[in-house]
C-alpha cells in the first residue's frame, strides 16, 4: 500500500511533493526505478525530513516503529496511520505528534476510489487538511468520525476485493454451463460489465435503479435476484461480522510487547 501511494502521488501530482521512502531494498529498488526523484533513507532520517509520515508497515510492527522514530520527528510533522489494526490511542501513547488516520484502497493506482480520513489525537483541521491535500489528486477523500472506520472501510477498502470475489464466483458458475465459450471470454465480459456499471453510477444512476432497469418482471434477471436475496444478506452480515472480529483480535494483539524495529 505504501508503494501504491507513492506511485499514485508521482503519477497524478508529479513534482508537487518531494517523496521519501524507507524499507527493504527489494521494495525500494523498483520504486526508485519508477520515481526518479524518490529519496530514500532510514526511518529516522525520513522522520526528521518529512511533513507527513505515512506508516505503511504491517500492523504488528506499527508501535515499535512509532516509538523508534518519535524522537526524530520533524517539528510539526503529522503521523498518518493507514491501518484499522492498531488503535489510534496506542499510537498516540508513543509519539506526541498529531495523528491522522487515512484508509486508502487499491483503486488509487488508477486515480479512483475513496480515501477515508479521520482526525486522531492532537490533530486539528489543518492537519487533516494536509493529509487530504496529499491524497486528493488520486482519490476522493471523505472525512468521517474515527468510530465509524470499520463499517466505512468494509465498503471502500475491502469493497473492491469483495466485489471481485463475487464477480469471480459468478464467472465460474456460468463457466460450468457453457458449450464452447471459454473462461477467459467470460472473464472479459465480466470486466466490461463491472466497468459499465461503474460508468452508470458515475452518470448518476443508482444501484436500485440499475436493478430495476435490468430486471424485467418474470424474466431471468429477476429470477436470479430473487435467488440471491434468499441468502446474500446473511452472507454479507457474516462477512461484516468477521471484519469486526478480526479487528478486535488485531487491536488486542497490538497491545502485547513486540520486537523492536520491524520492517520500515
Amino acid at each position: 500500500m505504501g508503494s501504491m501511494l507513492l506511485q499514485a502521488s508521482h503519477r497524478f501530482s508529479p513534482g508537487r511533493f518531494q517523496l521519501f521512502a524507507s524499507g527493504r531494498q527489494s521494495t525500494l529498488d523498483p520504486l526508485k526505478d519508477a520515481i526518479a526523484d524518490l529519496r530514500t533513507g532510514s526511518a529516522g532520517e525520513i522522520a526528521a525530513a518529512c511533513d507527513l509520515i505515512i506508516l505503511a508497515v504491517q500492523p504488528a510492527n506499527y508501535l515499535a516503529l512509532v516509538a523508534k522514530i518519535a524522537p526524530a520527528l520533524k517539528p510539526g510533522a503529522v503521523l498518518v496511520s493507514i491501518t484499522n489494526g492498531i488503535p489510534l490511542e496506542a499510537i498516540a501513547e508513543r509519539s506526541r505528534a498529531p495523528l491522522v488516520k487515512a484508509v486508502p484502497n487499491v483503486a488509487h493506482a488508477v486515480g479512483r476510489g475513496i480515501s477515508l480520513v479521520m482526525s486522531g489525537p492532537r490533530a486539528d483541521t489543518t492537519h487533516v487538511g494536509n493529509v487530504v491535500d496529499f491524497i486528493s489528486p488520486f482519490s476522493k477523500p471523505v472525512v468521517i468520525p474515527a468510530r465509524d472506520a470499520r463499517p466505512a472501510t468494509n465498503i471502500t477498502s475491502c469493497g473492491p476485493a469483495l466485489l471481485s470475489l463475487f464477480a469471480t464466483a459468478l464467472v465460474q458458475a456460468n463457466a460450468k454451463k457453457t458449450n464452447g465459450v471459454g473462461h477467459d471470454v467470460l472473464l472479459s465480459l465480466m470486466n466490461e460489465t463491472l466497468g459499465a456499471t461503474a460508468a452508470m453510477i458515475d452518470a448518476g444512476i443508482g444501484l436500485e435503479q440499475i436493478m430495476r432497469d435490468a430486471a424485467t418482471g418474470g424474466g431471468m434477471t429477476q429470477a436470479a435476484l430473487e435467488a440471491l436475496s434468499l441468502g446474500l444478506p446473511e452472507l454479507a452480515d457474516a462477512a461484516v461480522e468477521q471484519t469486526f472480529a478480526r479487528e478486535r483480535l488485531l487491536n488486542a494483539s497490538s497491545m502485547k510487547p513486540t520486537r523492536q524495529g520491524g520492517d520500515e
